[in-house]
């Protein structure tokens, strides 16, 4: 082993971490598994199973000095952050070994699987289960060693994400690459969705994963062991659900999201005002309906809650969806029509909860025509829509 004075500087530890993200380390006394990464200058590490914890630079500046005069690996010995201790004695002597040519703290990685027929498929289902209520599909003709999500809605089938099995970094066995922007369902989603893919998958232990995107940088990227991939496309079928609560959705281990505000410079995207006489008439729909919730009349109202903050953020992500929908059916693609300017009553724009039971919320709302509205009453989404198909047929 080198001497004493073979301390690194505070820099020289940030960029062995920087270097060493996909690496697996281990306590010195205790054998815990653990990974490091640097994010903002300070290092973090993330012991297996576990949050990850911030190791804030003074501390680190005083071990490495008490280290240096002390030549102590205990962490009992630095009394007061034992805690971060027993992670930074570990860093520092793989990298003292790193200096040797010698590794002995850090385990070999896990080598890559090759994923069987059932497992694949496996993967497939856990995918449709978490990107179907965000009207998303998978498409198996255009990758040799994967498959990509696309939105189904969309007049040109655009592409939100994809899945790979193959060709992956080393320890990947699944590796995923998603635009968090065109998987958000509601204005201001997208910085949840960042925050949550980010935050479960250093909770799943996830590993760097290669650029199958060519020149999108800014799609989230991760890779995973198969089980790890199954649990994090699990997570966020729970929280695409339009059946799970507003307040559920997005949730993270340490804390939640913070809630994005209205985007209030967001202008629909038509200036001829027939969209808004539409708005006014499905935000008030809305109010009637929650309102005579749960009245009791020959039958008893189903209970429906108004979950926007205020009328503003109603007309935004309304406005929002007949954008996004590019003012067509969000279910037959038929062209809307609009209060003052119609000559089909029955194509006129109605709002549609996805979820029948569900609540007025962002993420349980869709813009239709009148007439597919009154047909789908209370019948699943999935079903009515498996219907159409069958009709188009």
């Amino acid at each position: 082993m080198p001497a004493r004075s073979a301390i690194p500087t505070l820099e020289e530890l940030l960029q062995f971490a920087m270097a060493s993200e996909d690496v697996q380390f281990q306590t010195l006394t205790q054998g815990k598994s653990f990974h490091v990464f640097v994010k903002a200058g300070e290092l973090y590490f993330r012991p297996r199973g576990q949050i990850e914890r911030r190791s804030q630079t003074t501390r680190v500046n005083e071990l490495l000095m008490k280290l240096q005069s002390t030549d102590s690996w205990k962490p009992g010995d630095y009394a007061g952050d034992t805690f971060n201790a027993s992670y930074l004695l570990a860093l520092v002597q793989a990298w003292r070994s790193d200096e040797s040519d010698t590794r002995s703290p850090v385990p070999a990685r896990v080598t890559t699987q090759i994923l069987t027929e059932d497992q694949k498929e496996a993967l497939k289902s856990a995918v449709r289960s978490a990107v179907r209520h965000r009207d998303c599909a998978i498409r198996e003709d255009r990758l040799i060693h994967g498959f990509q999500v696309h939105n189904r809605s969309a007049l040109k089938n655009q592409w939100i994400g994809s899945v790979y099995w193959s060709e992956n970094n080393p320890g990947n066995d699944v590796e995923l690459a998603f635009d968090l922007r065109r998987l958000a369902d509601r204005i201001g989603e997208a910085d949840q969705l960042t925050r949550w893919f980010e935050v479960t998958a250093r909770q799943l232990q996830s590993h760097k994963a290669r650029n199958h995107s060519g020149d999108n940088e800014a799609w989230f990227r991760a890779g995973f062991n198969f089980a790890d991939a199954l649990d994090f496309f699990s997570r966020l079928a729970k929280n695409t659900n339009p059946l799970t609560s507003n307040r559920e959705r997005w949730i993270v281990e340490d804390g939640p999201a913070p809630r994005p505000e209205p985007t209030q410079d967001f202008e629909p995207p038509a200036a001829s005002g027939r969209e808004d006489k539409s708005l006014d008439h499905m935000l008030a729909m809305a109010k009637q309906a929650c309102e005579q919730s749960g009245e009791v009349r020959t039958t008893v109202a189903k209970v429906k809650t108004f979950m926007f903050d205020d009328d503003t953020h109603f007309r935004l992500h309304v406005a929002e969806l007949l954008a996004r929908q590019e003012n067509r059916c969000a279910i037959t693609n038929l062209p809307l029509q609009f209060v003052g300017d119609w000559d089909d009553e029955e194509r006129l724009a109605s709002l549609d909860r996805i979820d029948s039971n569900g609540d007025y919320a962002p993420n349980n709302l869709q813009v239709v025509c009148r007439f597919v509205n009154r047909w789908k009453s209370d019948d699943s989404d999935e079903n009515f829509r498996r219907l159409i198909e069958l009709v188009r047929c």
